[in-house]
C-alpha cells in the first residue's frame, strides 16, 4: 500500500510515494496533514496575486481534504475506535469535531462570498491560521497522546477503516 505525500515547490505540487508509512495509520494522518499545509501556501500566494478563480479551486480542495480526512478518516474511523480502547479521548474528541464543524463552516461562508468576485482576506487569514493551529495541535498533541494505545491490532483496523475510507469517498 502506497500513500501520497504532497510537497509543494514554488506552487507545484509534487507526489512522492510513500510506503513507509503503511503499517503506521498516525504517520499517514500527519502526512495528510502536510498535504492540506502545501495547499494552504498555495492559498496565502493567491490571496497576495489576488487569483480568485485559483483561490475558488484551492478552497474546494482543502474543504476536500477535511471532509476525507477529518470527517471520514478521524470522525468515522479513528474516533471510534479511540472510544472503544480508550474512554478518556471522549472529551479531547469533542473538541476536535467542533473544529472540524467550524472549519468546514468557514470554508464554505468564504467561498459563498467569494461568489461576489470578493475575497474576504481577514476571514480567509484567519480560518487558515484557524486550521494551521488545528493541525499543529491534532499533531503534537493529539496524536501523539494517543499513538501509544494503539497496538498492532487496532493499528490494522485503523488502516483498514482508512483505507475502506479513501476508496470509496467521492471528490
Amino acid at each position: 500500500k502506497e500513500y501520497i505525500r504532497f510537497d509543494n515547490e514554488k506552487g507545484k505540487e509534487k507526489e512522492e510515494r510513500v510506503s513507509a508509512f503503511e503499517d503506521d495509520p498516525i504517520a499517514i494522518l500527519k502526512a495528510d496533514h502536510q498535504g492540506v499545509l502545501q495547499t494552504l501556501d498555495l492559498i496565502e500566494d493567491q490571496i497576495l496575486r489576488r487569483d480568485i478563480n485559483g483561490l475558488w479551486i484551492a478552497i474546494a480542495k482543502v474543504e476536500n481534504e477535511i471532509v476525507l480526512h477529518s470527517i471520514r478518516k478521524e470522525e468515522g474511523v479513528l474516533f471510534p475506535l479511540l472510544e472503544k480502547i480508550y474512554p478518556m479521548s471522549g472529551m479531547h474528541i469533542e473538541i476536535i469535531k467542533e473544529d472540524h464543524r467550524e472549519l468546514l463552516a468557514v470554508l464554505h461562508s468564504i467561498r459563498d462570498s467569494m461568489r461576489e468576485s470578493d475575497i474576504p482576506d481577514n476571514v480567509l487569514h484567519s480560518a487558515l491560521s484557524n486550521l494551521r493551529s488545528h493541525i499543529r495541535k491534532e499533531d503534537d498533541e493529539f496524536f501523539e497522546m494517543i499513538d501509544h494505545y494503539l497496538d498492532a491490532e487496532n493499528k490494522k483496523i485503523l488502516l483498514e477503516g482508512m483505507d475502506s475510507a479513501e476508496k470509496s469517498h467521492v471528490v
